[in-house]
C-alpha cells in the first residue's frame, strides 16, 4: 500500500500489552504492506523523529490519564527515513475490566501540504504573469505616445512609479486604463502625461536622459474627459 493509497491510520493499545493493533492504513501511512511487521510501541516510535519523540510520547501517555482527548502534529519516517508531516491524536477509554486503553489515529498530511504549496506557487505565478503582460503593454503605449525605444519606455514608467510611490503594476493599470478612457488606437499623449505626471524626464536610446515635453491637451480631449480619466486612475 502507498502514501497515496491511504493517508489516515488507526491504533489501538493498552498499557497491559506489548502489541498495538494497527488498521491497514496504520501500516500504509508507514510505507507498509499491511501486516509485514508486528506493530509496538518502540516500533511506532521508531518512525517517529528524534526531535518530536518526546512530544508524541507525552501526547501518549495524557491519553492514557486524561479524560480530554490529545493531539500534536511530528514528523513521521517511513521505511526509506523520508520525513513526512503528520498529526497524531489519541484519546483513553476504559475497557471491559477497567483498563484503561487508548485509541486514535494518525493522519499524513504531506501530500495535501504539497498540493496546498503547489497551488499557492500556481497563484503566485499566474499574478506575475498578469503583472509582466501588464507592464509589457503599458509600455508599449507609453513608447507609442513618446516615440521611444523599449528600454527608454520603462525608465519612463519605473520613474513614475517612484515619484508617485505606487507600484509598477499599478501604474501600468492607469496607464492601460486611459487607453481605455480615451477609447482611441492613439493615445493623446496627454492622457498618458495624466497618468505619468507631466514634464517626465525619460530615457534616451543611447542611455542618457532627456526632457520628454509636455504636450498640450488636444481640442477633443475635454475637461470632463480629463476628470472622467482621473477618476479612472486613481
Amino acid at each position: 500500500m502507498t502514501h497515496s493509497a491511504a493517508h489516515v491510520g488507526r491504533f489501538r493499545f493498552s498499557p497491559g500489552s506489548d502489541r498495538w493493533w494497527w488498521s491497514d492504513g496504520m501500516f500504509g501511512v508507514h510505507g507498509m504492506d499491511p501486516g509485514a511487521v508486528v506493530p509496538t510501541r518502540p516500533l511506532f516510535l521508531s518512525h517517529v523523529h528524534a526531535d518530536d519523540r518526546p512530544r508524541v510520547e507525552a501526547a501518549l501517555a495524557a491519553a492514557l490519564t486524561s479524560p480530554e482527548p490529545q493531539a500534536c502534529d511530528y514528523r513521521l519516517l517511513d521505511l526509506q527515513g523520508a520525513a513526512r508531516a503528520a498529526v497524531l491524536a489519541a484519546a483513553g477509554d476504559a475497557t471491559s475490566t477497567g483498563e484503561r486503553s487508548v485509541s486514535g489515529f494518525v493522519v499524513d498530511l504531506s501530500d495535501s501540504l504539497s498540493r496546498s504549496i503547489a497551488a499557492a506557487v500556481n497563484v503566485h505565478l499566474d499574478r506575475a504573469l498578469q503583472a509582466h503582460a501588464a507592464i509589457d503593454q503599458a509600455k508599449g503605449v507609453v513608447m507609442g505616445a513618446y516615440g521611444v525605444d523599449s528600454d527608454a519606455a520603462f525608465g519612463l514608467l519605473r520613474s513614475a512609479s517612484q515619484d508617485q510611490n505606487v507600484r509598477l503594476r499599478t501604474l501600468a493599470d492607469r496607464v492601460l486604463q486611459a487607453v481605455i478612457a480615451t477609447e482611441r488606437s492613439s493615445v493623446p499623449r496627454a492622457a498618458i502625461d495624466l497618468v505619468l505626471g507631466s514634464q517626465i524626464d525619460g530615457v534616451a536610446h543611447d542611455g542618457a536622459r532627456h526632457a520628454v515635453p509636455a504636450a498640450p491637451a488636444p481640442p477633443e480631449l475635454g475637461a470632463g474627459d480629463l476628470d472622467h480619466l482621473d477618476a479612472r486612475g486613481a
